[in-house]
């Protein structure tokens, strides 16, 4: 008996820890760790973080537009025939192995500001594409808070299919009694039949749109369709208690639109649309530079002269010639030295004797150039003008979406509070007609008539509820607050 109650109080105290495990409990994700998630994992989100990461290397690159250019050169070959012998610089006709090298530096002084204007034009490139991140942010948040409250209404709307179905299989039970004790005619119960099978395919319905909504949400947030997730239900009526948020609209605006990533990414992006005109106009401009170079060169046609080879010397002398030298008979005749032949010279010697250097400047002033600079000012003119219109549709947008959402707002607490009304009105009517039906005082068609007509004002007020805390999440976010559901 000692060794029994042991075991079970053991058995009590293993299945206890097992439970209070949070490693095997399924995580629940509020909607901000969802925005959260999205904002490290949704797909568009990493594109335009990349497109920023672009952005951000264009600026990097005008900036090295800065720093001189060094540039190392060599070639090599071999030549025959008769061409221009890269070491001595002179016409021969024989085969040559040739080898060059150069080091060239340059570095621009002035381009009429292109280069300048090019930094300053990326710098802002840079900060527009962190303002459009930063809006699609802000979207994407929006459209997870929507597709969070849609699960949660599925959910309700399952329960309360749940509860239908129930009172649907007791009106059943009820009319069996009735049919029983023959105060209904047995036709009666082919109506109630029917209504518990529309309550079961509803139910099924209202399941699977829970499950269409998990799926979204996922997509969202680029998790695995398999992901075994859940969210958490806040206190929904706490978001409908009377809370104006109403505000003079046109005020709301200027806020909204001062704050607003949108709005400022297109000023961003027409302040660069006029430096492009600067960059364009820069290009009929005059334009300095400074180079300088070091050069060397080798030839294998080049001779060592310094040091013949005399291994093979043959010194004779040719054409005796008896000449008068002031009246005495002497014989000239010339002294030739055969044999000698001459390296080529050393390929490194070659290389610090022919090392040659330069330093100059270089100014170029455009006088034609196919109207290339009017064209392209044109074309910078035309991008500030759109900039500005993309600028005023995004402003026009903005003020036609802030009084979308505040008669939204407003047009959802009426129809929450006719809803309630209605609602009640509907499950008195349904209450007092089940009454007089288990009485028999009535019959099916009218009961299932008057049910309809309850879940009817019930879906109705479910749908204006959540109708509700949604125009208000969307008013708070126009209003600058963040998008929360605690």
């Amino acid at each position: 008996m000692k060794k029994t109650i042991q075991l079970f109080v053991g058995l009590i105290v293993f299945l206890t820890v097992f439970d209070s495990n949070p490693v095997l409990a399924q995580e629940v994700w509020t909607l901000e760790k969802c925005i959260n998630y999205a904002r490290e994992n949704n797909i568009s989100l990493k594109q335009s973080m990349i497109s920023v990461g672009q952005a951000n290397i264009n600026l990097k690159a005008n900036k090295a537009q800065r720093i001189p250019s060094l540039n190392y050169n060599t070639s090599a070959g071999y030549q025959w025939g008769r061409t221009i012998d890269y070491g001595t610089n002179t016409y021969v006709n024989e085969s040559t192995n040739f080898n060059s090298h150069s080091i060239q530096a340059g570095i621009n002084l002035y381009n009429g500001g292109q280069v300048s204007n090019s930094i300053r034009q990326s710098g802002i490139d840079l900060m527009a594409a962190r303002k459009d991140s930063e809006q699609l942010m802000e979207n994407i948040s929006l459209t997870i808070a929507t597709q969070y409250l849609t699960i949660l209404l599925a959910q309700e709307a399952v329960e309360i299919a749940k509860k239908r179905l129930e009172t649907s299989k007791k009106q059943l039970d009820q009319t069996d009694k009735l049919i029983s004790a023959g105060s209904l005619p047995k036709n009666e119960r082919l109506m109630i039949q029917a209504t518990v099978a529309t309550d079961e395919e509803n139910l099924l319905i209202q399941q699977n749109n829970v499950d269409l909504g998990y799926l979204d949400l996922k997509n969202l947030l680029n998790l695995d369709p398999a992901t075994d997730m859940t969210i958490k239900k806040p206190e929904v009526d706490q978001f409908l208690i009377d809370n104006t948020l109403l505000t003079n609209v046109e005020e709301l605006f200027k806020k909204s639109a001062d704050r607003n990533p949108g709005v400022a990414a297109n000023n961003l992006k027409i302040e660069s649309a006029r430096i492009g005109k600067k960059i364009a106009s820069s290009t009929g401009l005059p334009s300095l530079d400074i180079f300088g170079s070091f050069n060397t060169n080798y030839s294998s046609s080049i001779l060592d002269l310094l040091h013949p080879d005399l291994s093979n010397l043959k010194e004779e002398l040719s054409n005796p010639t008896k000449v008068n030298i002031n009246g005495m008979d002497v014989f000239i005749a010339t002294y030739n030295k055969k044999g000698i032949s001459y390296p080529s010279k050393p390929y490194f010697s070659q290389l610090q004797d022919n090392l040659g250097q330069s330093l100059g400047l270089s100014l170029r002033i455009p006088i034609y150039n196919a109207g290339i600079t009017h064209y392209n000012k044109q074309r910078a003119d035309l991008a500030i003008k759109l900039a500005e219109l993309n600028s005023d549709l995004t402003k026009q947008q903005l003020k036609n979406q802030i009084y979308r959402a505040v008669t939204d707002y407003k047009a959802a607490r009426l129809r929450v509070e006719v809803a309630q009304r209605e609602n009640e009105a509907a499950q008195g009517s349904f209450v007092n007609l089940q009454k007089k039906y288990d009485a028999g005082a009535s019959n099916s068609l009218e009961l299932i008539t008057a049910k309809n007509n309850a879940d009817a004002a019930e879906d109705n007020l479910l749908t204006a509820r959540y109708s509700l805390i949604f125009r208000t999440k969307v008013l708070e976010y126009y209003m600058g607050q963040p998008i929360q559901l605690n």
